[in-house]
């Protein structure tokens, strides 16, 4: 399974203070600061003014391209250590057990989620887009944590999202394999798999999408949204005739944001 947050982090406020999931090593982050660090420091040395010529010009000169080989090299360094997976590979969690580990047990709750006296959270809502909205159909499938769901672009079904996307790499690499080679992860790694337990939640979902969407086709939408209304869960769907994988157009996305603050407000209050 792709290891999504160790590819790119995601910062969450949880337990009073800001953490990662799946952080990179300190090294690797310290490697990366070291180069912004340089490349703005040879950014300023190359702008300041230039020595009196002779001697003292051609010593500037020689630290200038020192300074420019340096800065790089170290890129250079950066880029070899982010495409070697394994160098920056610290868990061997799947990201669907990565979320888990961090919201979804109590002892572990977002430090901004309000509580009632039992400790439990009383207003947390879980929402995401593409990849996110993936997550939010797995965690719909998978807790009744959350008072309310909002799912923009989500893949809900992997052997159906393979057969229409656009983007076969991602699915591919992911799943490592297609559904006829590696059937066992497209069934694993799908909300749809575990569509029954919708109805054991019943936790109330916004779903949203674009019919231009190619990358995650909005059928995926529809599939989520039948599994849940055949269930009897409380949810609505929003299907963007003219927008794409992302809500674009001045007044479409007004009724986006319009929408994803009343769709929290009924169920956070």
């Amino acid at each position: 399974m792709f290891q999504f947050f160790f590819k790119y982090p995601m910062p969450v406020f949880s337990k009073g203070k800001f953490v990662l999931l799946g952080a990179w090593p300190g090294w690797v982050l310290l490697l990366l600061t070291l180069v912004c660090v340089a490349g703005l420091a040879v950014l300023i040395w190359s702008r300041l003014p230039r020595a009196a010529a002779g001697q003292a010009s051609a010593k500037m000169s020689r630290w200038r391209a020192g300074a420019v080989w340096l800065l790089q090299s170290l890129l250079i360094a950066t880029v070899l250590v982010l495409l070697w997976q394994p160098a920056i590979t610290v868990a061997e969690l799947a990201p669907q057990q990565n979320v888990i580990a961090v919201v979804l047990d109590d002892s572990r709750s977002m430090a901004i989620a309000d509580s009632g006296g039992d400790g439990k959270a009383t207003r947390e809502a879980a929402a995401g887009g593409s990849y996110g909205g993936y997550m939010v159909d797995w965690i719909a499938t998978h807790t009744g944590r959350f008072k309310a769901l909002i799912s923009h672009a989500g893949v809900y079904d992997k052997p159906g999202m393979y057969g229409a996307t656009e983007e076969l790499w991602f699915e591919e690499h992911d799943m490592k394999g297609t559904p006829w080679t590696n059937p066992e992860s497209y069934h694993r790694w799908s909300p749809s798999t575990y569509a029954g337990d919708l109805s054991k939640f019943k936790t109330p979902k916004l779903v949203i999408c674009g019919e231009l969407d190619y990358r995650v086709p909005y059928t995926q939408s529809l599939e989520f949204f039948t599994a849940m209304q055949r269930q009897n869960v409380p949810s609505k769907i929003i299907v963007y005739p003219d927008e794409g994988h992302w809500i674009l157009k001045p007044q479409n996305s007004q009724l986006w944001y319009k929408s994803f603050s009343d769709w929290l407000a009924a169920y956070l209050e």
